[in-house]
């Protein structure tokens, strides 16, 4: 029994990055609409690391492609982005959507990370005409890791391992 839940104990401990239920919609001709979520599970080094002072920063990528005979191309069209840091003296967690400079303030991590995750009518910007040949395609990423650029440079080192950075498997969508 001890051995069955070995794995799922891996898992909490190494943290995951995982895309749920997304919904893209056509508001307007060539205006698409994103809706879904994201959870974020964060493994105990970059718990602890928030806990000590290191802020963290995620991303939400949003990636325009395209299927082509040889290979495909792609490039990045939208971008989310927060800051999640833990304030010791109030023992809150202060979320910052830096797109539209919203802060959330949490009692606990779970909210924080849930609130972090929500993607509500994110809109794409217009997208070219020439994705009515349908070989166009959405292709989302989430990563989140230690923002370490405003650390100092002998430390900066030490949180370039992977292990204070995970990212979501890309979720690729074909528009409609």
């Amino acid at each position: 029994m001890l051995l069955l839940l070995l794995p799922v104990q891996q898992l909490i401990a190494d943290g995951e990055v995982d895309i749920q239920s997304i919904k893209i919609s056509a508001e307007q001709p060539y205006q698409y609409e994103v809706n879904g979520s994201v959870s974020f599970q964060l493994p105990e080094t970059l718990q602890k690391a928030l806990t000590h002072g290191v802020k963290l920063n995620a991303n939400i990528d949003y990636t325009l492609g395209k299927h082509r005979w040889w290979w495909n191309s792609a490039r990045l069209i939208s971008r989310t982005t927060y800051e999640l840091k833990y304030h010791s003296l109030s023992k809150h967690y202060v979320l910052k959507k830096k797109n539209s400079n919203q802060h959330w303030s949490f009692s606990n991590l779970p909210s924080a990370l849930k609130q972090m995750g929500k993607i509500e009518k994110h809109q794409l910007p217009k997208l070219p005409t020439a994705i009515d040949d349908g070989d166009f395609y959405l292709f989302i990423r989430a990563k989140v890791g230690v923002a370490s650029s405003s650390l100092p440079l002998k430390i900066q080192s030490y949180f370039k391992s992977s292990k204070y950075h995970i990212k979501s498997e890309g979720v690729l969508w074909a528009l409609p």
